[in-house]
């Protein structure tokens, strides 16, 4: 069996323009967490935030960067926190999406022109998320930091993309 994990974690700058709903999610093993749903946005386009755990941190109107959200992808996709997101209030966007355009279930798409892209992919071991090196010529390998041996195909991957362009006469970065 040949089993691989991916786990894409990215930084968003946005703004959180709407609170969408709370509900008590349960669990296995009765197990219940908070989930929040919000949407955020920025000059380019608004997607689904959900943030698990305690609201009371974020507030509509307000711009945040949140660090290591995943990504998911369903019907649609959309921004989740995890147990490693960091969030930290940051200064006013002053351009965000037209509210009228944002929908729960969508995505804005922007068109424009790419003028670079960089891609920066990470190892992480997957018992204690510390940065590991991977030789292809290896199935297994040893954490430099915690000691577990794991086989590199469950090794997580961090994937960094920068996309910098134009559009609508401006200059983006993502």
């Amino acid at each position: 069996m040949h089993v691989q994990c991916f786990i894409f974690q990215i930084t968003v700058t946005a703004k959180v323009v709407k609170k969408i709903d709370t509900v008590q999610q349960e669990f296995s093993f009765n197990r219940k967490m908070k989930r929040t749903t919000f949407i955020s946005a920025d000059a380019t386009a608004a997607i689904q935030l959900t943030l698990w755990g305690p609201e009371e941190q974020i507030l509509v109107d307000n711009c945040y960067k949140f660090e290591n959200l995943s990504i998911k992808t369903f019907e649609y996709t959309k921004l989740s926190t995890t147990p490693y997101t960091n969030i930290m209030k940051c200064n006013e966007i002053e351009d965000v999406v037209d509210k009228t355009l944002i929908v729960c279930k969508g995505v804005t798409v922007v068109t424009g022109t790419i003028s670079g892209a960089t891609i920066e992919i990470q190892h992480k071991c997957f018992f204690c998320k510390n940065l590991v090196t991977i030789n292809d010529d290896i199935k297994a390998l040893k954490c430099q930091s915690c000691n577990k041996r794991q086989l590199v195909t469950t090794v997580l991957k961090d994937v960094k993309t920068e996309i910098a362009g134009t559009t609508n006469n401006k200059n983006m970065e993502t």
